[in-house]
């Protein structure tokens, strides 16, 4: 797979305004683990899924990844559901 021409993330992911909201923050620990909580908010998962398809290049038809791949490795990740509260009253009755 290649990298990104440019090698930057943040093209290909901002792509759409205003769908995604997403905050990142570093941490370390005393035994020397390091790392990156990133969280990402938004009406549906596709927007997600999408993001994460491009930076490992499984949309591209070249297989173009993005550089970031080279620098992280991820260690977990989950969706969570918070509904609206329309959406609560529906499912609760």
């Amino acid at each position: 797979m290649e990298l990104r021409e440019d090698g930057n993330h943040g093209n290909e992911t901002s792509s759409k305004r205003n769908e995604i909201a997403r905050r990142s923050t570093p941490y370390a620990f005393h035994d020397g683990t390091v790392g990156l909580y990133f969280m990402a908010f938004c009406k549906d998962q596709a927007p997600l899924r999408e993001r994460l398809r491009l930076m490992y290049g499984l949309d591209d038809a070249n297989g173009v990844r993005d550089a970031i791949t080279d620098y992280s490795n991820p260690a977990s990740g989950s969706f969570y559901f918070a509904p609206s509260e329309e959406t609560l009253d529906a499912i609760t009755g």
